[in-house]
């Protein structure tokens, strides 16, 4: 074992869900994080895009009432969809931004894992699918990832990444099967690209 694995608290840097916040994931996760793995320190970094007042409307009046933003702060997210007119592919409007924010985050920190639910876990797998392929050398090496209720990034000049994946984290893919938002066959999909990855619905 390394220092960094017998020296300290294992630590995660935890990516949110669609037009939530870090502030909000921590609210939700935290404990069942806990549970998973004793003993990890989880860091929760949020979105790079704080939603206009239009998004946050659209935000669900339930979630609203559950985490207003007046104490968990403006809804975030991290990229929004649409479909090339010419190429048929979709692209994700500040795809890199993101992912050079998150290798950013990763390379301020000596984190072991990367988690993400939602939207956040397509944007963890894709950076771990991308540096299990080389990109961002710099960083250190994950121990382990855990996607939750989430679908591999259909992002038309990213979705290679997810070929030919071989050594790499740990990983854990959850999810619940009456998931309202992601099909749990989607998130079966993804769990498929990681060789040896542990899937539970």
């Amino acid at each position: 074992q390394t220092d960094r694995q017998t020296d300290r608290e294992m630590r995660a840097l935890c990516l949110h869900s669609f037009r939530t916040n870090g502030a909000i994931m921590k609210a939700q996760a935290q404990l069942a994080a806990y549970e998973l793995i004793p003993d990890l320190e989880l860091d929760f970094l949020d979105g790079i895009h704080e939603c206009t007042a239009a998004e946050a409307e659209a935000v669900a009046p339930a979630h609203k009432r559950f985490f207003p933003t007046a104490e968990y702060g403006p809804y975030r997210e991290w990229w929004n969809s649409r479909t090339d007119a010419e190429s048929g592919e979709v692209v994700y409007e500040r795809f890199d931004a993101v992912v050079d924010a998150v290798a950013a985050a990763l390379r301020a920190n000596e984190y072991d894992g990367l988690i993400g639910f939602s939207q956040g876990g397509a944007v963890a797998a894709v950076v771990v699918a991308m540096m299990m392929h080389g990109r961002f050398p710099d960083l250190t090496p994950l121990r382990f990832a855990w996607f939750q209720g989430t679908f591999a990034a259909r992002h038309g000049p990213a979705t290679h990444f997810f070929d030919g994946l071989r050594e790499g984290p740990r990983v854990l893919v959850t999810t619940y099967a009456e998931d309202p938002f992601v099909p749990p066959a989607a998130t079966r999909k993804l769990a498929g690209h990681f060789p040896a990855a542990a899937y539970l619905e």
